[in-house]
């Protein structure tokens, strides 16, 4: 089963609705700088009386075409033509058969949008991370900035049968022989010892996992996975005296290979000390160190075993990640921490969320409501606190009986 996900869009609108503040449709005329014209059912009336206030100081949001996102205010409303004056004027104006949005009560989707971030800030949700030194050892970053593609074409996937855990796995579909997806260039000390591994699923061909010398552009080591069932790729390797610069790649060896990786763990052989990830801010969101032995070929999390041997430790002076991890021992194996994490917050429109649909349309209601219902007293903000108690005692409801097993808490409520 695929991992359910909603845009940030879809957000809004369920935001909106949820307020009795939202409307759509489809432009039905030619393009426009001045405004739209929507002559479809509720926009267009012949009642002689109809209000053309009505839509008055409401939000147009485009969701299509060259004006798609660019928000303009509705000043003037026809209800016998369904023509709707904005301001300021559009570049080019909404094509015909464009579709757009309508915020109303004094709405604007800026609002909403923050309020989501807002909420999704608070959620927070039980992740296994690995502590490697690769960017984006675990593929959950959007895009594949840190996994540049020779000869293949990377992508991010998210399909059930090509999921190792989390939301995604890295794509690497060949273009021709020996194609890969490289990390980001680490530099290194001279004569230092790594111990990398990652899990591969070969769809079509060998994935190949390679050790690279960036400095005098060579192998190191390799090692490779050819079966279409997960399983783990690792090798040990010292870099040699004039290396400084090392990166992973991760190849398939046929011209029209088709590998899917996920967890790629690099780790420095003896170090005891491991920066946690920039998304730990505060040391209770650890709430174990896991570790492996190294070498195990097959993927199976129940093999993880829980250390308390060690201590977190906070660098102010590290702006980037000012907690790390302080071992008793000196590594030799991978190590994963199992923690809280917040959800990631969405820019774009079409950016998306795994969590859970009611919960994040909920708390972003919850979240909206708490600002909208410090504006100046009258009849809208008067329902708005009464809608304000009521979004509140559902995201309780919520928090504390339909909870998905992952979410530990929302704000400064933490719990399992």
């Amino acid at each position: 089963m695929a991992v359910a996900t909603r845009t940030l869009l879809q957000i809004c609108q369920e935001v909106a609705r949820n307020l009795g503040a939202y409307e759509n449709s489809t432009n039905t005329a030619a393009a426009s700088t001045s405004g739209l014209t929507c002559a479809n059912y509720p926009f267009i009336t012949s009642l002689s009386n109809a209000d053309t206030t009505l839509y008055v100081g409401c939000e147009v949001y485009p969701t299509a075409g060259t004006e798609n996102t660019n928000a303009r205010m509705v000043v003037t409303y026809a209800p016998s033509t369904g023509v709707f004056g904005i301001s300021p004027a559009w570049s080019t104006g909404m094509a015909a058969a464009d579709t757009f949005d309508l915020y109303l009560k004094g709405l604007r989707i800026a609002q909403i949008k923050t309020a989501i971030n807002t909420a999704l800030r608070q959620l927070w949700y039980v992740t296994i991370y690995p502590l490697s030194l690769v960017t984006d050892a675990d593929m959950e970053t959007s895009g594949v900035t840190n996994w540049a593609a020779t000869s293949a074409a990377s992508s991010k996937v998210s399909t059930a049968g090509n999921l190792l855990r989390g939301n995604q796995s890295l794509r690497v579909l060949n273009s021709g022989a020996n194609g890969y997806a490289q990390s980001a260039t680490m530099s290194i000390t001279k004569d230092d010892s790594f111990y990398v591994e990652a899990y591969c699923r070969a769809a079509v061909g060998t994935g190949t996992l390679i050790a690279y010398d960036i400095t005098n552009s060579a192998n190191i080591d390799t090692a490779s996975w050819d079966e279409i069932g997960w399983g783990k790729v690792y090798l040990t390797f010292s870099a040699p005296s004039t290396c400084e610069q090392i990166a992973i790649r991760l190849q398939g060896t046929g011209a029209s290979d088709d590998i899917y990786w996920d967890d790629v763990n690099l780790l420095r052989v003896g170090t005891r000390e491991i920066l946690l990830p920039d998304w730990i801010t505060h040391p209770s969101q650890v709430r174990h160190l896991l570790t492996d032995v190294a070498g195990r070929d097959r993927w199976d999390e129940s093999h993880y075993i829980r250390t308390s041997h060690y201590r977190i430790i906070r660098d102010e002076s590290n702006t980037l990640n000012p907690l790390k991890l302080s071992l008793e021992w000196s590594l030799g194996a991978p190590l994963w921490i199992e923690a809280n994490r917040t959800y990631a917050e969405l820019s774009a429109d079409t950016g998306t969320t795994t969590c859970n649909r009611e919960l994040i349309e909920c708390a972003a209601t919850v979240e909206l409501l708490d600002k909208l219902i410090n504006r100046a007293p009258g009849e809208v903000v008067a329902a708005w606190k009464q809608e304000y108690a009521r979004q509140s005692k559902k995201l309780q409801y919520l928090l504390y009986h339909k909870l998905p097993s992952t979410i530990v808490g929302y704000g400064d409520i933490r719990w399992a």
